[in-house]
């Protein structure tokens, strides 16, 4: 989530969709416009994982936060460091990895 900055649109934004799937991490303002939030990234998880206790939800570090914020950065290069809250989180299934038919 955004904070204590203005984004310099007003619309939803979502870039070209990756290629080795999920739309990318794109913005979203909420109805009264006065929050935006950015997601989703992907991170695929171990295909031998089945026990959705074993599922983490904490954040990764500095390098996870690195890569958003240049995700963000390829439309909003003005995006100051530091302007970004964690949010909330959760799990998109997919039948299968990338590259990888059923």
């Amino acid at each position: 989530r955004l904070s204590g900055v203005r984004p310099p649109f007003q619309r939803l934004v979502y870039p070209v969709p990756e290629v080795v799937g999920g739309l990318g991490v794109h913005a979203t303002i909420d109805w009264a416009g006065t929050s935006t939030k950015f997601g989703p990234d992907v991170e695929w998880m171990d295909e031998q994982l089945t026990n959705p206790d074993d599922i983490h939800y904490n954040l990764q570090g500095a390098s996870r936060a690195a890569g958003f914020y240049a995700e963000i950065r390829k439309y909003w290069p003005g995006l100051p460091d530091d302007s970004l809250q964690p949010d909330y989180a959760g799990v998109r299934p997919k039948m299968a990895q990338p590259n990888v038919s059923l």
